[in-house]
């Protein structure tokens, strides 16, 4: 855990994982068209027209953008604030103080054989007494 946020606070991971997430993109790419053309020639040889050929066609003439490893590397840099945006934006629930409510409002729902577990970031845990 130590290791991976050191690797997510200084960007180290982000060139090497944006190439990759590229060349894994290229290589799912390649095996599509390449199954695409393979179900075209099955579909020729047992006389059946579809759209495969011309879909296998243009996949195969688009050109993928040159600046793609830098635009995912951009996106895999600017994740650690936008994640931090996106949390601080979220209101902010104090578990401990609305227990009570959560019991009063489940017990209004008719879960009354409940037992508190634990709180977590996100809310309560209840668990159902047996």
């Amino acid at each position: 855990m130590e290791m991976n946020r050191t690797l997510w606070d200084d960007g180290a991971w982000v060139k090497e994982f944006s190439e990759n997430v590229v060349m894994d993109s290229k290589l799912r790419e390649s095996r599509l068209i390449s199954s695409l053309y393979r179900v075209s020639a099955l579909e020729h040889h047992l006389e059946h027209e579809s759209s495969t050929l011309e879909i296998a066609k243009e996949f195969f003439h688009s050109k993928m953008a040159r600046n793609i490893e830098t635009e995912v590397e951009r996106i895999f840099t600017e994740m650690p604030a936008h994640m931090s945006r996106f949390r601080s934006a979220q209101p902010n629930i104090r578990p401990r103080y609305r227990i009570s409510e959560a019991v009063v409002k489940l017990h209004n729902l008719g879960y009354t054989d409940l037992r508190f577990v634990e709180m977590v970031s996100e809310g309560v845990v209840f668990r159902k007494t047996i």
